[in-house]
């Protein structure tokens, strides 16, 4: 049954895992000589548009600091703002790329006031508004992305999805090593997915095979259910979603987890 605690002890751990863990160093300085991404922080944020414009330029006293803002609504418009320091020219090989995580449900990015994309379509209107993908990268331009500081800004519109966008983060470093730190971990996914299943069908294999020993069907109905809960969570990995997943995500997950809750100690007490 060593297999069983080994199955365990490899997945269960990653059931709450985000790829936010691997991207570390949380500063707004980047030093274009190391090679990591940094979670962009000191945000702050201003409810609704100004007269609808393009672009809020001004820091005033309606601005609050994100750890401090009460919103009024999970649904709205809201802009965003802080700066980015670069200490030093970058590479002529090396780009800087924006990545947000659960930033929902569309925003458009400024880059010291330029346009830079949007995910999804930004409006004040419901009917308006399109829901952006989950996964996203906001690749910056070579010539704005000089030594010095910056001001990186986003408008948010949230009217379809019931998220909370200020739970979500943002990271910036090299573009490059961005998609090899989420392929690598989208592969994690997929060998650790793949291991799960094969224990969910060995251990019914066995049950039907081994005069129906009641063991290895309860662990199958655990990797089951420990199969189909990182699989929710994770879908982004496999899928390009839109950020609707993250509704449904937030409903089904926990009804997982709870199943896991029930299927992992009733294994146990049957086994000893």
């Amino acid at each position: 049954m060593m297999t069983h605690y080994a199955v365990l002890f490899f997945a269960v751990p990653l059931l709450s895992f985000s790829l936010s863990e691997e991207l570390q160093h949380n500063t707004n300085t980047v030093d274009p000589k190391e090679n990591y991404s940094y979670e962009v922080d000191h945000w702050r944020v201003k409810e609704g548009d100004n007269n609808n414009k393009a672009y809020e330029t001004s820091v005033d006293s309606t601005w609050k600091d994100l750890s401090e803002y009460e919103r009024t609504s999970i649904h709205g418009v809201w802009w965003v703002m802080t700066g980015v320091t670069i200490s030093s020219e970058a590479p002529e090989n090396k780009f800087f790329a924006l990545f947000p995580d659960r930033i929902v449900s569309a925003f458009a990015v400024y880059w010291d006031g330029v346009y830079i994309s949007s995910n999804g379509v930004v409006s004040d209107a419901k009917g308006q508004e399109r829901v952006g993908k989950y996964f996203c990268l906001f690749l910056i331009p070579k010539q704005l992305s000089t030594a010095g500081t910056h001001q990186v800004a986003l408008r948010i519109s949230n009217w379809n999805v019931d998220a909370k966008w200020e739970r979500g983060q943002f990271f910036f470093g090299y573009y490059d090593s961005i998609i090899r730190l989420v392929y690598a971990w989208q592969l994690r996914i997929y060998f650790l997915l793949g291991i799960i299943f094969l224990a969910m069908f060995l251990n019914v294999f066995l049950y039907f095979t081994s005069h129906r020993r009641l063991t290895f069907l309860l662990f199958g109905v655990l990797c089951f259910v420990i199969f189909l809960s990182l699989l929710l969570n994770y879908y982004w990995a496999i899928s390009d979603v839109s950020n609707y997943y993250l509704d449904y995500r937030n409903f089904l997950v926990p009804i997982t987890l709870i199943f896991i809750g029930i299927a992992l100690p009733v294994f146990f007490l049957y086994e000893f």
